[in-house]
């Protein structure tokens, strides 16, 4: 005998008439239901990233058709700013002496730093999620 028949025949001793199978299986219900609705979300989160990526593509392409040199070199110039900044801020706590006072602030904006550029480059250069070679049960 199950637990869940044990304890609807202790109820129902009682007097209360109540089947907790069908109340098992309507929170199972709605916790399925709510599981596909943030997959469901998700899945809108990850197209709206990639469609972000797709149009900074698009941008660099039509930057490339220009006549002006600095706009068709700017990812360039930009990439060679950002890998610099970010070597020289992740560099130099092991070249200066810095008060450990301020070690707290100096980490939060040197992690700030960090994680900036690493945005700015992953929005130029992209991704490699091709949505062709997908299917739906992989998200």
């Amino acid at each position: 005998m199950s637990i869940i028949t044990t304890i609807t025949k202790a109820l129902t001793s009682l007097g209360v008439d109540v089947d907790l199978n069908e109340i098992l299986k309507s929170k199972e219900f709605k916790r399925a239901e709510i599981e596909n609705q943030l997959r469901d979300d998700l899945r809108e989160v990850f197209k709206q990233e990639i469609s972000d990526t797709q149009n900074a593509r698009k941008m660099q392409e039509n930057a490339l058709k220009q006549s002006d040199l600095f706009s068709k070199r700017f990812i360039y110039f930009l990439t060679i700013g950002l890998v610099s900044i970010f070597s020289i801020v992740t560099l130099l706590p092991f070249f200066l002496d810095l008060p450990e006072k301020n070690e707290i602030l100096i980490t939060q904006g040197s992690d700030f730093v960090r994680q900036s550029a690493l945005l700015v480059l992953a929005f130029f250069f992209g991704t490699k999620y091709n949505p062709k070679n997908t299917t739906n049960a992989s998200i």
